[in-house]
């Protein structure tokens, strides 16, 4: 019911907060206010930063038992816009390579179908796999029997983890791609599971889950003291100043997706329209977190940008 103003969010809207946030900070760096990233840099920057991973307002969101609408909203919106700086990250890391001969238009054409290219074909690869999982539980009557609740959660898991191999094997994305396949499973493949196999799925993935964010996190506050980004005229002018208020400004297509779904949905339509309230708290809880942090520590690593950006 929602997937309109989620995919807005999630597709135009990180679009957008990727060229304002990457503008933004690039322009202060130009006008002295902040370290000077070069351009690609800037939007490189503002690609990965507009991936949200609102972990502890979900949290905080499921302890106080808001409304399903708003909840959907803001879960949907940060896992599809995941996928998408990872693969708008990916695409603006190719001009970093010089092409001699080749115009600047081309190569943005040759960006833009890139990125569909690489999101497309990713969607397909998981909604096959997720279909195929389905089948094969399906045709292996496991709905009816209980002694095998482990072989049909290794099943599953076996189908979402070739999924993702499959993808990158085909230098597609593999995250977009196990998205999908999750998504086709939670419709049609869970069905296909005995019910204490269904619990049993859900309390793995739910425990792995967990590990993984704890995991991730804990890197997180380690890399504060590993990686040399305690430099304060380059860390901390450049987040304080421009980074954190550019991440606020990026985010205001909130308001902007929710007018326009506002425009077709009466007062008494189910959803209803997004409220004054729900537009603040989704604004606000764009927090950045586990996938921001892992596409900058893999362009660390990587020296996309050597020693200046």
């Amino acid at each position: 019911a929602n997937i309109g103003p989620t995919a807005f969010f999630a597709f135009v809207g990180t679009f957008a907060s990727t060229f304002i946030v990457g503008g933004l900070v690039w322009a202060a760096g130009q006008a002295g206010l902040c370290y000077p990233l070069g351009l690609l840099a800037a939007l490189v920057f503002g690609s990965l930063i507009s991936a949200t991973d609102p972990v502890t307002v979900l949290a905080v969101f499921q302890a106080l038992g808001v409304k399903v609408d708003l909840f959907s909203m803001v879960f949907g919106e940060s896992v599809l816009n995941d996928a998408v700086a990872i693969v708008l990250s990916e695409t603006l890391l190719t001009f970093a390579t010089p092409m001699p001969g080749v115009s600047f238009s081309s190569r943005v054409v040759e960006a833009v179908v890139s990125f569909c290219s690489i999101f497309g074909w990713s969607l397909v690869i998981g909604a096959i796999y997720g279909a195929a999982s389905a089948f094969v539980l399906k045709v292996a009557d496991l709905r009816h029997h209980a002694e095998s609740k482990f072989i049909g959660v290794g099943l599953v898991a076996a189908f979402a983890w070739a999924s993702y191999f499959t993808a990158e094997a085909l230098q597609k994305s593999g995250i977009v791609t196990i998205m999908f396949c999750g998504i086709v499973m939670a419709f049609y493949a869970r069905d296909n599971l005995h019910p204490e196999a269904q619990a049993l799925a859900k309390d793995a993935f739910k425990c792995t889950a967990l590990i993984a964010e704890t995991f991730v996190f804990v890197y997180l506050g380690m890399a504060v003291f590993t990686f040399p980004i305690l430099a304060p005229t380059t860390v901390w002018g450049f987040t304080f100043i421009m980074a954190v208020p550019a991440c606020f400004v990026g985010r205001l297509h909130i308001y902007l997706g929710s007018w326009l779904t506002n425009r077709w949905r009466a007062p008494d339509s189910d959803p209803p329209p997004i409220s004054p309230e729900y537009k603040f708290v989704m604004w606000f809880s764009g927090l950045r977190g586990g996938v921001a942090f892992a596409l900058a520590s893999v362009s660390f690593g990587n020296q996309d940008f050597g020693e200046h950006c």
